[in-house]
């Protein structure tokens, strides 16, 4: 995740409250919000109690998470702190949470609106970056329906048996889960090839860029081309990376030249082996179809 805007949660307006709550409909609507580092992130606006809050859609999540100021707040109730499994940042830390029971969440589709169980996060960048936490979309999938979260014309909805079924079609690519949540619920890994090296990375809408572990001993050929340092943020501390721009990112027929952050990540979690986070820099050009148990996605060259 990233850093810019409100600093502390004020009473008054702040990005975290958008302005208005969501409208009912069918489908919620995405939007993007600029980060620091020149990208953005896909943001929905969601009513808890009676206060709408801008939440980042992030796949690389599968627990819906508040940060805890925000969480206070709106007086949330709480129960016991606890290390919780599956809550990890890009180095592979488990995170200290509280979990906040099942709280009414309203989305404006009423096929997603109902009571989910938040994680509140102490995590003051989250308010930094003007949102009050994130959301999981596999987590929101109905009882044997898939959410699709369609990143090129900024919708998140539940598709129809048929439209599920159509998501196993010519040019989708399915994603494998992994790294599940204490109650089954994953987080999904694809094949993408960067500088032409096949890698196996988390999808991750929640990351504004794509990150690939480069300890030596992964063994990757890349471009020596100068890098620049960058420091990002995590749910655990702020880490420094070396951002490689114009990295040759290819998945599903797209190929995208984008700022890649080359980082050394220590620690890997057994369940889910990977090379690091496909990040919305380039999933912003994708469909993706999700449920508890499958996912895939579709993406297409484009603007």
């Amino acid at each position: 995740m990233l850093a810019l805007g409100c600093a502390s949660l004020p009473a008054a307006p702040c990005p975290v409250w958008p302005s208005s709550p969501p409208a009912a409909g069918q489908g919620v609507p995405i939007g993007w919000l600029p980060t620091r580092h020149g990208t953005s992130l896909p943001v929905v606006t969601a009513v808890i109690g009676d206060q709408a809050v801008r939440l980042a859609l992030d796949t690389g999540a599968n627990l819906h998470m508040i940060e805890a100021g925000v969480a206070w707040w709106l007086r949330l109730p709480g129960e016991d702190a606890e290390s919780a499994t599956g809550i990890l940042d890009a180095a592979g830390r488990i995170a200290v949470v509280e979990r906040r029971g099942l709280v009414p969440l309203r989305l404006g589709d009423p096929a997603l609106d109902r009571a989910e169980p938040l994680t509140s996060v102490a995590a003051p960048f989250l308010l930094e970056a003007g949102i009050a936490g994130v959301l999981s979309p596999q987590r929101l999938a109905p009882e044997g329906r898939a959410v699709e979260v369609d990143l090129r014309a900024g919708s998140m909805r539940v598709l129809t048996p048929a439209e599920t079924e159509a998501s196993a079609g010519p040019g989708w690519v399915a994603l494998e889960p992994g790294c599940a949540s204490d109650d089954g619920v994953p987080i999904f890994l694809v094949d993408v090839r960067i500088e032409g090296h096949l890698t196996r990375m988390i999808v991750d809408t929640g990351s504004d860029t794509t990150c690939l572990d480069a300890r030596p001993e992964r063994g990757w050929t890349l471009p020596q081309r100068p890098r620049r340092a960058a420091q990002r943020q995590t749910l655990g501390d702020s880490r420094p990376v070396s951002v490689l721009d114009g990295t040759e990112v290819s998945i599903s027929g797209l190929t995208r030249r984008v700022a890649v952050d080359m980082e050394d990540i220590p620690a890997e979690d057994p369940t889910c082996p990977n090379d690091g986070r496909l990040g919305s820099d380039v999933l912003r050009s994708c469909r993706l179809v999700l449920d508890r148990d499958h996912g895939a996605l579709l993406c297409a060259d484009g603007p």
